[in-house]
């Protein structure tokens, strides 16, 4: 009767943007989402739906503006809400097929130079296929 979980991933992005002149923004984090899981189908099935939602943290690790550092004009840490659906397929007793299709929004003005550009705030959608192992 376990419906519900806990998913920790650790990740490596490259988000980023493009201008209306052209200009492209690239900004890679290292991101530690947590999200709580709810799983449709019982413990123990082959196949069990889910939804899921919580928390992304992130650590800039760099930021680029059409290829010229510009570290000191975006925050250093981020963080965002997510959610997502998805599904895990058992291949083994305790080892999962996870697919997830996800989307994170940022919740904290990344942009340190908002007197100049305003705020902005990280906004992307995610798909992931992993193998997911029970504790």
């Amino acid at each position: 009767m376990q419906h519900t979980g806990l998913t920790v991933n650790f990740l490596f992005t490259r988000e980023g943007a493009e201008t209306s002149a052209g200009t492209e923004l690239k900004l890679n984090y290292l991101r530690l989402p947590i999200y709580f899981d709810y799983f449709f189908n019982e413990l123990g099935e082959v196949f069990r739906p889910k939804i899921y939602a919580g928390i992304v943290p992130g650590l800039r690790t760099q930021a680029e503006v059409a290829d010229v550092e510009v570290d000191d004009n975006f925050s250093t840490f981020d963080l965002g809400i997510g959610g997502g659906i998805g599904f895990n397929y058992q291949i083994t007793e305790r080892t999962w097929l996870n697919v997830d299709a996800r989307y994170v929004r940022g919740i904290i003005n990344i942009n340190e130079e908002a007197d100049l550009a305003g705020e902005a705030f990280n906004q992307y959608f995610q798909g992931s296929v992993g193998i997911a192992f029970g504790l």
